[in-house]
């Protein structure tokens, strides 16, 4: 086993030596400490040598399918769904705002009132 504590050999140890030695508590210490150790090393053999789980979750859509319990890519449509119809109403509104607008491009071309300079911006 390779332990560090070996047992104490208590045959010829007399009466009294060994009733104290039970009594004091080390013997059972010692044996507790032994029987974790054989258990320990008895669940790490039972893990090393048991069938590995391959399969993680239950395919499918893990038991319940409302609209109450999405999940996963579920919720990840939903979410873009909800992204796209707010840019479309978004960009709806942009191009309502232009169209009523009579003021056109002001970008585009900027008369510096006053001086009488016309700049025309580049790449416009």
């Amino acid at each position: 086993m390779n332990l560090r504590n070996k047992p104490i050999d208590r045959r010829r140890s007399s009466a009294q030596d060994r009733h104290d030695y039970n009594k004091s508590g080390a013997h059972q210490s010692r044996v507790n400490a032994l029987k974790k150790v054989k258990q320990w090393r008895g669940q790490q053999a039972w893990q090393a040598n048991s069938p590995k789980k391959t399969q993680v979750h239950t395919p499918g859509t893990g038991g319940t399918t409302s609209t109450e319990w999405r999940h996963g890519r579920h919720i990840q449509q939903d979410r873009m769904r909800d992204v796209g119809s707010t840019n479309r109403r978004s960009d709806q509104l942009k191009n309502e705002g232009i169209e009523k607008s009579n003021r056109g491009d002001i970008y585009k071309e900027y008369n510096m009132q006053g001086l009488g300079i016309d700049l025309e911006l580049p790449g416009f």
